[in-house]
């Protein structure tokens, strides 16, 4: 039997490597990367199964997937703004791919109602990543982390504390050496994976964390790091649906105006709600794959990128980043090199 895990070529958005180190926790092994985009032009001589957990975009390659995938569907979001999505999702090639392969796991309220709607067996699942384990070599310390929240949060919060206060985002880095009509993301897929699970150990070091990223905010809920969701998303805000409630969330003014919701020097633990959702996800992944371990171990036998680089950076590791991203790169490519058993599997 052959194992496959999602890879993302054409994004920046690390939480979708975060995503697929999550689903990796269910797999004896990775035979193969299957690109996200070209889930329905993939071909293997033997079938593959794979977990695909994922926001689901319209891309010619991407839906339905290919026969040679043996799916698990489950924690997926729809994106309903994008009518080609939606259409890719109700031909009756993928409605029938869907009742064959069902009952489909929705990571979010809209999602499901939009499968219900369709006549589509589906449930609430939530997200793979709050399956996510601990990186045992990591200790929490007294850093507090801002993931891609406004200015406004950021100096509210130093007036707040001492503590230092981490700023960055989870977009990878552009290439600023292309012309603005042809930069692409400087990091390929297996440096995004050493990046995404890199900022993983940052969130679970943390003494806490305050973002508007759910991939952000998911996985802090599985590392027992308090985490503050800044609902301050204008678009998109569907794939929010029944999972903000797992969490503490408020408004940039809500927060500003009542800094009690959400001390940064004595920070209130998370919610437990998401237990349930945890303990499903994994008894159903475990089932599809007859395989759970600590998934993370295939990612963690190098260097930590973010851990080392707040130890030598101006607390903006954002901005250090961007201005020295080639230096930065070299040093990924360092990681990448000792860590051949797993990256050097991905094409």
């Amino acid at each position: 039997m052959k194992f496959g895990l999602l890879k993302y070529d054409y994004t920046r958005n690390l939480g979708d490597q975060i995503q697929s180190i999550a689903a990796n926790k269910f797999l004896p092994k990775v035979d193969c990367f299957i690109d996200r985009a070209e889930l329905s032009n993939f071909y293997s001589d033997e079938i593959v199964k794979t977990i695909l957990n994922a926001w689901y975009f319209h891309y010619e390659g991407t839906w339905p997937p290919s026969n040679s995938i043996d799916p698990l569907i489950t924690s997926i979001h729809i994106n309903l703004n994008d009518e080609k999505v939606i259409n890719s999702f109700i031909s009756d090639e993928s409605l029938e791919y869907m009742k064959r392969h069902g009952p489909i796991g929705a990571r979010d309220i809209s999602t499901l109602n939009f499968l219900k709607d369709n006549n589509i067996p589906s449930y609430f699942s939530g997200c793979l990543t709050l399956t996510l384990d601990k990186n045992p070599s990591i200790k929490k310390q007294e850093y507090i982390v801002t993931v891609d929240v406004p200015k406004e949060v950021i100096n509210f919060l130093k007036t707040k504390t001492n503590k230092k206060i981490y700023n960055v985002t989870q977009m990878a880095p552009l290439n600023m050496n292309k012309p603005n009509e042809t930069r692409i993301s400087l990091y390929n897929s297996k440096e995004k994976f050493i990046l995404a699970n890199s900022l993983l150990d940052l969130y679970q070091g943390a003494s806490c964390v305050i973002t508007n990223r759910l991939h952000v905010a998911l996985p802090c809920l599985a590392f027992d790091t308090p985490v503050l969701l800044i609902n301050n998303y204008t678009y998109d805000v569907d794939r929010f649906f029944g999972l903000n409630n797992l969490l503490r969330n408020t408004s940039l003014d809500e927060y500003i105006s009542n800094y009690e919701i959400f001390d940064i020097n004595n920070p209130p633990e998370n919610k437990k709600d998401y237990l349930k959702l945890r303990n499903e996800l994994m008894n159903q992944c475990k089932k599809f794959t007859g395989h759970v371990n600590n998934e993370r171990k295939l990612f963690i036998n190098h260097d930590n990128f973010y851990i080392s680089l707040i130890s030598k950076t101006s607390q903006n590791i954002d901005n250090c980043f961007r201005k020295n991203n080639l230096s930065y790169k070299k040093q990924i490519n360092d990681i990448k090199s000792k860590n051949k058993k797993f990256i050097g599997k991905i094409k």
